[in-house]
């Protein structure tokens, strides 16, 4: 798939979405490759895409109906969307000559699209015409959400049982199982396939170390409560870490020491950056709050004083 990316200060980049695809042979691998010029739209995404069920766009026949729905998904929030002719066709993915006039664009692609949108999916979407002249310049979209809509995906039926495909790595998966409490929790198929997957880019070779050392923490840490949902974490946290250039083990997570009182616990350092960060602000906030509680004491003395 070849997309083009309009640039801010004019112009625009025309690349492919993958460069390069390897399978490694035997290994149940695919390495892609993507172009360095798609690195700034592909990561860091948290708070700039448009997600949606994708049951509701399943029944939809034409690719400006899915577009127009992706469209208003991202508007939904606001309920209304106002947009140019020109930048309508471009973000439909018309071509320059396509549908020239106005009445043809809005009978084949508009009214079309919005029909099928408000009768298939979970939206319900009407569009106002703002003219200049006698021609229309813009259009306004107004964006409705009827969840009673919402598209439901009809359970499969059930197929004979066949037996399981044994999972990547059921060595490794099995030994990791015998170090869990079973008292306590053991790991699923799906669970584990996630979890190895993580600590393997994480630390490669060493991964299964590494999840051995932070099952055995678990085990012995009466304060952890949820066991499959700390492990979890923990790797989400090491991978944070690694991201950033660190070079994250659990060698150094000891379990609390039995005391009457408070807690002891030895953290690595990429462990507990995110909480020391947050005491540091927090710590801070207050500095400033009594700073200006103290000035505040001061004038009404000096008010106090005067009268």
């Amino acid at each position: 798939k070849t997309i083009e990316i309009p640039k801010e200060n004019g112009g625009w980049i025309l690349a492919n979405w993958i460069s390069s695809a390897e399978y490694k042979e035997g290994e149940g691998v695919i390495d892609l490759s993507f172009s360095p010029k798609l690195k700034p739209y592909m990561l860091q995404l948290k708070n700039q895409f448009t997600s949606y069920r994708l049951s509701n766009i399943l029944n939809l026949n034409s690719t400006y109906s899915i577009r127009l729905y992706e469209l208003m998904k991202k508007w939904q929030h606001l309920s209304r969307w106002e947009c140019s002719i020109e930048d309508l066709r471009g973000k439909f993915g018309i071509g320059e000559g396509v549908y020239p006039r106005y009445a043809n664009l809005k009978a084949r692609v508009l009214v079309t699209a919005i029909t099928e949108v408000n009768e298939k999916t979970d939206l319900y979407i009407n569009f106002n015409e703002i003219k200049k002249g006698r021609s229309v310049e813009r259009i306004e979209f107004t964006i409705r959400h009827t969840p009673e809509k919402e598209i439901k995906l009809t359970e499969p039926k059930k197929k004979p049982e066949q037996p399981q495909k044994s999972i990547v790595n059921e060595d490794v998966y099995i030994r990791l199982n015998g170090l869990a409490d079973k008292n306590l929790y053991q790991f699923t198929q799906n669970y584990f396939s996630q979890m190895y997957q993580g600590a393997s880019f994480i630390w490669g070779e060493k991964a299964e170390n590494e999840l051995a050392m932070i099952i055995e923490y678990v085990n012995v840490e009466k304060s952890v409560q949820n066991p499959l949902g700390f492990i979890k974490s923990q790797i989400q946290l090491a991978w944070e870490a690694y991201e950033s250039g660190e070079k994250p083990t659990f060698s150094d997570l000891q379990p609390t020491k039995e005391r009457k009182t408070g807690r002891e616990e030895i953290i690595p350092d990429w462990f507990k950056k995110s909480s020391e960060v947050n005491e540091l602000k927090e710590e801070k906030g207050n500095v400033n709050i009594a700073e200006e509680r103290e000035a505040l004491l001061k004038e009404l003395a000096e008010m106090k004083g005067h009268k």
